[in-house]
């Protein structure tokens, strides 16, 4: 199977490991869902007469409102490689607007109605590695941060199945999840990470804490974690967020493998961006809903904590100490944002978040400062 190196930084490239000492989560293996690098969209399934793409921009929501819009490849300067996936959205209006780009991973090679794993399409056999996805986004300037502190504009749905479900179906047991996250316009590429841990799950209550879910059935389908069951996922900025049309790129979408006890039970939904707007560094995540008085740590350094003797390293970064949960319950959004740091002369930044309980687990995030910031990707056999 193809596989993804990263590369630069020092790093090397091991003929059936992809290891990496630049890409900040010393990720051991990435496999690439979407690198965009084909000559057209696949065409998964025809219903009557009419193709249904791997990749497709749906128009209408379920509440019926009018997404106006289409998905193309674009070469006009994609993060990686010759092109990236490009939606345009040709809104007129309020009524008229918000993203929803989805992997439609249903083929009709089997069956009239069969929902592949992800796996099964990206082609990868060793289960329970992968444990991560993430994307590479970049935002149209009509884009609108909800104003609700805490609050989020941006989700990317999932639905897992397990082993004992028909192929007929996407899901089992109402397994379907939210991951969110509020974003706006920063004129940059920001990378977006989805974890085990999810927001929200359908028809729950705002205000459900899920946890981390490791192995979502351990019965049907043991040894299968929560990227394995996956069937197929979709990114949708939500119609309150994005006015007056615009155009969003999204650039290698790829599940990969953390080696590190991060610290996911308390700090998920992780994105982090440097603006070129305001000039601040960004970084968003998600706390457990059920803390709302619980604080958070931030801290920063150029070399990464986890190479470098963990929570120890680096400096409390500015306004970075004691951090409080913005809102309650389900607004459960918390932002560290700061242009006081000097990255003259530095490719990236690594971010560091702990949560007061904790004494040595915490979650990092390695940011781009510059094109040369960015992880190389050679794909290799395994």
């Amino acid at each position: 199977m193809k596989i993804n190196s990263y590369l630069g930084c020092g790093a090397i490239a091991v003929a059936t490991l992809a290891i990496s000492a630049c890409n900040g989560q010393d990720v051991n293996n990435s496999i690439a869902v979407g690198d965009f690098e084909f000559d057209n969209i696949p065409v998964v399934r025809n219903e009557s007469g009419v193709d249904r793409y791997l990749w497709e921009a749906v128009q209408h929501s379920s509440g019926g409102d009018f997404r106006p819009g289409y998905l193309s490849l674009n070469t006009e300067d994609p993060l990686y490689g010759a092109q990236d996936l490009k939606f345009t959205s040709t809104s007129a209006g309020p009524d008229e607007t918000g993203m929803f780009v989805r992997y439609y991973n249903n083929w009709t090679d089997t069956s009239t109605n069969n929902w592949r794993y992800v796996r099964e399409t990206v082609g990868y056999t060793d289960l329970n590695t992968y444990n991560r996805m993430r994307v590479w986004v970049k935002l149209p300037s009509s884009t609108i941060k909800s104003s609700r502190v805490g609050n989020t504009n941006f989700h990317i749905g999932t639905y897992l199945r397990n082993g004992d479900t028909s192929t007929h179906k996407s899901e089992s047991d109402n397994w379907h999840f939210y991951h969110y996250y509020n974003l706006e316009y920063t004129n940059n590429w920001q990378q977006i990470i989805v974890d085990p841990h999810p927001n929200h799950q359908r028809g729950a209550s705002g205000s459900t804490e899920h946890g981390v879910i490791i192995e979502p059935d351990v019965a049907s389908s043991p040894g299968h974690n929560y990227f394995d069951l996956m069937t197929y996922f979709y990114f949708n900025l939500k119609h309150y967020s994005h006015s007056g049309g615009g155009e969003f790129n999204f650039d290698n979408v790829e599940l990969y493998e953390e080696p590190y006890d991060e610290d996911i039970d308390h700090i998920y939904s992780l994105t982090g961006v440097l603006s070129k707007v305001t000039d601040e560094i960004i970084v968003y995540w998600k706390r457990d809903k059920t803390e709302d008085t619980k604080t958070f740590d931030v801290k920063y350094s150029f070399t990464s904590f986890y190479d470098n003797g963990g929570w120890s390293h680096g400096d409390i970064a500015p306004n970075g100490k004691g951090l409080e949960p913005p809102n309650t319950g389900g607004y459960n959004g918390v932002e560290w944002r700061s242009d006081q740091i000097d990255i003259a002369g530095k490719d990236a930044i690594y971010i560091a978040i702990k949560h007061q309980d904790e004494t040595s687990r915490f979650r990092q995030i390695r940011i781009p400062l510059t094109a040369e910031g960015y992880p190389s990707f050679v794909e290799q056999i395994k």
